[in-house]
């Protein structure tokens, strides 16, 4: 049986493992490679292979490696060591000492609860939505804009220009001249003369 030596990190492009007996397959981050598998890369593909004791090998584009002992022996994996309270536990028991005062009471001889949920705390995340003004480092006052007081202008009201009719009588041979708008209202865009009455006799000239 195949022996399991690490775990595929990271993966870009494609890679190819190939097992002993000529098998291949495609892999995946996070797929486990196994000794002696044979690791190939694509024109464009790296991969980064994390062994089980912790250590990492990274392979670029277009390149090839053997898991065999010569990358990574199972055997380089560190052991286990004794722990310290372990060496004591055992000296206690070689010289007839009581483990109480040695080690700390195992999960075996803790209390229960009135209630029991197999030893598995439920964890309970509750969301508050608290809400916060914040007084420092944030601007809260709106942009100052600054506005030119508007000018208000009276409107013009053109009135309805109003004529007075004009008459004047004068001696035979005799010329009179007069100023026919003197006695209208001609509102505010002025006005003219455009027509007038022939005389019964004489004739009258517009200046």
């Amino acid at each position: 049986m195949a022996t399991e030596i690490g775990i595929i990190k990271t993966l870009i492009g494609t890679a190819v493992a190939t097992g002993t007996n000529g098998s291949q397959r495609t892999l995946q981050a996070g797929d486990r490679i196994f000794q002696d598998e044979v690791i190939t890369t694509g024109p464009a593909g790296a991969v980064e292979v994390e062994f089980s004791d912790g250590s990492v090998m990274t392979l670029g584009r277009n390149s090839q490696a053997v898991l065999d002992n010569e990358a990574f022996s199972p055997q380089d994996i560190a052991q286990p060591t004794v722990d310290a309270d372990v060496e004591a536990l055992q000296q206690a028991l070689l010289e007839g000492g009581d483990l109480s005062q040695i080690a700390d009471a195992t999960a075996a001889g803790a209390g229960t609860s009135g209630e029991s949920n197999e030893g598995v705390d439920i964890v309970q995340i509750l969301h508050e939505a608290p809400e916060v003004t914040p007084d420092a480092g944030f601007e809260t006052m709106g942009v100052n804009v600054a506005f030119e007081d508007a000018i208000e202008e009276d409107a013009i009201v053109d009135d309805v220009p109003v004529v007075s009719a004009d008459h004047v009588s004068t001696d035979e041979d005799t010329v009179v001249s007069i100023n026919v708008l003197d006695n209208d209202e001609l509102g505010a865009n002025g006005g003219s003369v455009t027509a007038y009455t022939e005389p019964s006799n004489g004739t009258v000239i517009l200046n």
